[in-house]
């Protein structure tokens, strides 16, 4: 199985103390990057649209920093 790995490297930006950034196309865990769930009813196998991904298969990671100082 592959996976899909990100390495982000933390700076503290020159102005600002807030900052935010997205990293995309992961595979949805639920439903594996099909979309939907696959289940059975009544004997007969259905597919519901994953809720998780919103049926799209991939999700992405919004990701925010807040610089502050450093003291305890």
């Amino acid at each position: 199985m592959s996976t899909n790995n990100a390495t982000v490297n933390i700076l503290p930006p020159q102005r600002g103390d807030e900052e935010t950034f997205v990293v995309q196309n992961h595979r949805c865990p639920d439903c594996n990057g099909r979309g939907y769930l696959i289940t059975t009813e009544k004997g007969e196998t259905v597919h519901k649209g994953c809720l998780r991904c919103d049926s799209t298969g991939r999700l992405r990671a919004k990701v925010f920093i807040e610089w502050q100082p450093d003291c305890d």
